[in-house]
């Protein structure tokens, strides 16, 4: 129990947005719980966090999928990766992480708009973000 604590506490650290985000569709503890209950995990935090988005990779949640991605490829880019990362959003990332951030209401999707966030340590700023008209 302490063990779950503890992980739970360093992924809250780690992976700041994705955290909130599964808080506010109030499935952080079932998420995280059913992480270590089912994979083998490291105990260096940065490889813990990176494993635990990695995972979240797969869940249902487009917007959950957008938010982990984004982590996860933060995390990478700091640790000085040379890889380049693309995220696709269904809604303005900023606006998301502004809600979160606030705790204000979460923008909607935006039907027929697509954006694409680019992390790259080559980029200014490590990120790029494009908006892209689809269709609907």
């Amino acid at each position: 129990e302490i063990a779950l604590w503890w992980r739970t506490f360093q992924i809250e650290a780690q992976c700041r947005f994705t955290a909130k985000l599964l808080k506010r569709m109030c499935r952080f503890d079932a998420v995280v719980a059913t992480y270590f209950n089912s994979n083998e995990t490291s105990p260096f935090v940065e490889e813990l966090s990176a494993d635990f988005l990695g995972w979240l990779r797969y869940d249902k949640d487009a917007l959950l999928q957008a938010v982990s991605q984004f982590e996860f490829a933060l995390l990478q880019v700091r640790a000085g990766s040379a890889r380049a990362f693309e995220i696709s959003w269904d809604r303005h990332p900023d606006l998301v992480f502004l809600a979160l951030e606030n705790t204000t209401d979460l923008p909607r999707r935006e039907l027929g708009i697509r954006y694409h966030l680019r992390l790259d340590r080559d980029l200014k700023g490590m990120m790029d973000c494009t908006r892209e008209i689809v269709s609907p």
